[in-house]
């Protein structure tokens, strides 16, 4: 009994690594003639392994849309074919436009080679530049807080008070803050949020908000507050002192700066490095009589 289970689950796990593998190389479009667009050439096509998870998912439910483009995609590789069958790629500007993005194309891939071999821990540099520039990470006291808001947007100012004030009692009742705030609040990105707003400095709330967010405790639920958006119940979640920031709230941003400082130094040394070793020399007489013939002729055709 035992084998023939582990048999089973054999089989089944060969059957997924099967179901991957095909999918991975499936052909979405195909035609009489033998053309095929597989699914990895539309994932090249489209450049969904740098997408926005946001964007890719929003495209990938459209399913017309990836038919177009399947579309697009079938056309562009059958006319390409057709054109090299055909030796249409006679001119030899057209020649040398090909060969640039060919040479553009492997230029990056070098970069990025270049960018991405032995690279240093930025972690111990960061460190440094955040110990030597700590007064640039100084902040002003913060809050985070929650809220739930009614508009007053063409509805009556005591009515929506009232309404605002139920809200408030169910709290009292120990109801979850953020559930009502579901249930009740105009804010539209409460679907998102909850109510949650996150950290804000002072500076950063309008005014009235911000002076009953600033007096509250930790749990605490103001009264109804009145801004130029609406009648607010406002939540503090956590209170943060004025000081300098952590290594660790700025270590992100310190290394994408450091490391594009690092990369920018490290491509230009390569540059330096290439010219050098292949003696690359200006011929200036040629360069001049190129740009003076330019010129002559732009001048004569009458181009500004």
């Amino acid at each position: 009994m035992g084998k023939e289970k582990g048999e089973k689950m054999f089989n089944k796990v060969l059957f997924i690594i099967f179901c991957i593998i095909n999918t991975a190389n499936a052909a979405l479009v195909e035609d009489n003639a033998k053309h095929k667009i597989e699914s990895r050439n539309l994932e090249v096509y489209l450049g969904m392994d740098k997408a926005p998870a946001k964007n890719l998912k929003v495209f990938l439910k459209n399913k017309p849309g990836v038919k177009k483009q399947l579309k697009n995609l079938y056309l562009i590789k059958v006319m390409a074919k057709q054109a090299k069958d055909e030796g249409l790629l006679k001119d030899e500007k057209d020649k040398l436009k090909l060969q640039e993005i060919i040479d553009k194309f492997y230029y990056s891939l070098k970069l990025k080679q270049i960018a991405e071999n032995n690279l240093p821990d930025f972690d111990p540099l960061a460190r440094v530049y955040y110990n030597a520039h700590k007064k640039d990470y100084k902040v002003e006291e913060r809050v985070d807080v929650s809220h739930i808001i009614l508009s007053v947007k063409d509805k009556k100012e005591a009515e929506v008070l009232e309404s605002i004030k139920k809200i408030r009692s169910e709290i009292n009742n120990k109801s979850n803050f953020n559930a009502l705030a579901d249930k009740y609040s105009e804010d539209p990105s409460v679907k998102d949020n909850h109510g949650e707003l996150g950290k804000f400095a002072r500076t950063q709330l309008v005014s009235e908000f911000a002076e009953e967010a600033f007096k509250l405790k930790k749990g605490e639920v103001s009264q109804p507050v009145k801004t130029k958006f609406g009648y607010h119940l406002i939540k503090l979640n956590k209170r943060y002192p004025a000081g300098i920031k952590s290594f660790e709230e700025v270590k992100p941003s310190i290394i994408v700066n450091i490391k594009k400082d690092y990369l920018l130094n490290r491509r230009d040394e390569y540059f330096e490095k290439v010219t050098k070793d292949n003696k690359m020399e200006f011929n200036e007489k040629e360069i001049d009589l190129f740009l003076e013939k330019k010129l002559k002729e732009m001048e004569v055709s009458g181009k500004k």
